[in-house]
């Protein structure tokens, strides 16, 4: 297992368990993020280890990210922030503001102590 991975449990043990689908998230996505590898790479790795369906969360939020990710093998993807600033989210309406000014440069990403992350 590359030690770029942060990985709960490594793709054949979710084999053994039984585990329905595979979640291969990477550094692109919100929230908190362990990991060190992009979406596409990890999620190459995972599905080269297990026949379970994986998804891809993080960085995609247009059709051909979709596809991408199909052409590579995945059974799905997970979008949250490509949704964050719909009618029909509930985040507050500063919040979804903030969403819809910015560019890919405005990006923060932090570290577990908070501090900005190179």
């Amino acid at each position: 297992m590359s030690p770029n991975r942060s990985i709960l449990y490594p793709p054949p043990l979710c084999d053994v368990l039984g585990c329905d689908v595979l979640i291969a998230q990477g550094v692109e996505a919100g929230g908190h993020v362990h990991g060190r590898m992009v979406a596409f790479a990890l999620a190459s790795q995972v599905l080269s280890e297990t026949r379970r369906p994986v998804v891809i969360p993080g960085g995609i939020a247009t059709g051909a990210g979709l596809a991408d990710a199909f052409v590579l093998g995945a059974a799905g993807v997970q979008c949250g922030t490509a949704f964050l600033a719909t009618d029909e989210a509930f985040a507050h309406d500063y919040h979804k503001a903030r969403i819809v000014e910015s560019e890919g440069a405005d990006t923060v990403r932090r570290s577990r102590n908070g501090a900005c992350a190179t």
